[in-house]
């Protein structure tokens, strides 16, 4: 019988996985189609994170830090995005796979280590 620890365990390491295969395809695969669809998913996961940050921390007055931390990595991604529609060439889209990647990794590194 699953217990709850059982599940947020199960949990963090399908959003591990997750999040690995997104940065990966991001950069391994030749297909635009490919790479375009695992950066959405990306900044999604990018973005999401930094929700599960915000409501997993406490609200007490004492982790003010954390949570803008949790905002500005989401920040991260809403911009690559933004960037990504706004200027189609190749070099912004490249930034935007980078910014996405540093929003997904912070935000794994934050939601499980801080």
């Amino acid at each position: 019988m699953l217990n709850s620890l059982d599940l947020l365990i199960y949990v963090f390491i399908a959003m591990t996985v997750l999040s690995i295969i997104g940065v990966i395809l991001q950069f391994a695969v030749k297909n635009e189609k490919v790479k375009k669809v695992s950066f959405y998913f990306a900044a999604a996961l990018g973005a999401v994170l930094s929700v599960f940050k915000y409501l997993s921390t406490p609200h007490t007055g004492l982790y003010t830090g954390q949570i803008v931390i949790g905002f500005g990595l989401a920040a991260l991604a809403i911009a690559a995005v933004v960037l990504q529609l706004v200027k189609k060439d190749e070099k912004s889209f490249k930034l935007a796979r980078i910014l996405t990647t540093v929003s997904v990794i912070g935000g794994m590194i934050s939601t499980f280590l801080i």
